[in-house]
C-alpha cells in the first residue's frame, strides 16, 4: 500500500482545524487519514513535523500561484487600487 502524504497532510490539517493543536492526537490524525501510527511515523516524526509539512505545503502553492500571476501575460495591477499621492 503506497502512503499519499498530501491525504496525510490534509487529514492532519483537518483534524487540526477541528480540535485545536494541542487536544487532537496522532492517532486522531491516523484515524481521519486511515493510516497506522507507524505508516505515519515513517514520514512524520511529531505533530510539530505535520505543521511544517502542511506550513511548506501551503508556502509552495503560495509561491506558485506569485509566480504565475507575475509572468501572467497580462499583469493584474489593475485590481489592485493604488491611492493617489495628493501634494
Amino acid at each position: 500500500m503506497e502512503i499519499d502524504l498530501e491525504h496525510i497532510l490534509d487529514a492532519a490539517e483537518q483534524c487540526f482545524a477541528r480540535a485545536g493543536f494541542h487536544r487532537t492526537t496522532v492517532h486522531d490524525i491516523c484515524r481521519e487519514a486511515g493510516v497506522s501510527p507507524g505508516a505515519l511515523y515513517v514520514y512524520f516524526d511529531s505533530k510539530e513535523a505535520l505543521i511544517a509539512g502542511i506550513s511548506e505545503r501551503d508556502r509552495a502553492e503560495f509561491a506558485d500561484r506569485l509566480d504565475a500571476l507575475a509572468n501572467a501575460p497580462e499583469r493584474a495591477d489593475h485590481y489592485f487600487v493604488v491611492p493617489k499621492v495628493v501634494e
